[in-house]
């Protein structure tokens, strides 16, 4: 697990460590990093390693999402973000 976080931690900043909330589906778990410029594929590859380990657990799921900053998203269309 300490190599697991060696690696991500060099692929970006956690900035939120694994916020958990029970809800009547099971329990959610999120956690939020700011990934550095050209390391998202790494990233991503690394949580997924990371997410066979749970595999065998019954009913066990997981997804990925990816957020933008808003000036990151607004670049990516062309646009400044307004002052």
């Amino acid at each position: 697990m300490k190599d697991l976080r060696s690696k991500l931690r060099a692929t970006g900043k956690e900035i939120i460590t694994n916020a958990v909330k029970a809800t009547t589906e099971g329990i959610e778990v999120i956690g939020v990093w700011d990934i550095k410029e050209g390391k998202l594929e790494e990233f991503l590859l690394i949580e997924a390693q990371a997410m066979t380990n749970y595999h065998s657990i019954e009913r066990f799921r997981y997804q990925m999402d990816v957020r933008f900053k808003v000036t990151e998203a607004l670049g990516m269309i062309g646009i400044k973000m307004p002052e």
